[in-house]
């Protein structure tokens, strides 16, 4: 008799092994379950810019060829629900290019409420562009970009440009 007591007993721990398990992997399961079904956007912020560069931000220039031109099509887009401000800046420069005034950058655009800058010599240093243009909620941006080498190239062999074109959004006192 006791050791029949002793086998119920045993088989009532282990059913209640084998129920405890199926629940911790029942909430387990649904855990999983939610998490995949509810998106977690931490870092989406609705007022922000949407800037696309198509050929990256980044500009390394070397072993130039009069004539040479370089172009990078930038939109800055606007799909938040109030107008935001951006600035254009050079930053990370690095140039060793002796006549300057023959290396030549443009930021061209069609659209009258973007910042267009006509040939503009290329900078030694960080510069900051344009410090505050507007972008109207909806509204898109598209930039032309070029740099144009128009000087001597045997004389600049061995002169090289580096810098990032950054289009930063900025604090709107809206």
């Amino acid at each position: 008799m006791m050791e029949m007591n002793k086998n119920i007993e045993n088989t009532k721990v282990k059913y209640f092994i084998i129920i405890g398990l199926v629940i911790v992997l029942l909430i387990v399961c649904l855990f999983f379950i939610f998490k995949k079904k509810t998106p977690i956007n931490k870092n989406v912020d609705k007022n922000t810019l949407d800037i696309k560069y198509e050929k990256g931000k980044e500009i390394e220039l070397s072993n130039l060829k009069r004539g040479t031109v370089y172009t990078n099509n930038i939109v800055v887009s606007n799909k938040s629900d109030k107008d935001l401000k951006y600035e254009i800046n050079w930053v990370d420069v690095s140039n060793t290019f002796v006549g300057q005034n023959k290396l030549l950058y443009k930021l061209d655009t069609h659209d009258p409420f973007a910042a267009y800058i006509g040939d503009s010599q290329i900078p030694i240093s960080d510069f900051n562009l344009k410090e505050e243009v507007d972008i109207f909620k909806g509204d898109t941006h598209t930039y032309n970009f070029s740099i144009k080498f128009d000087g001597d190239e045997k004389k600049e062999k061995n002169s090289k440009f580096k810098g990032i074109l950054e289009f930063k959004q900025i604090e709107s006192d809206k």
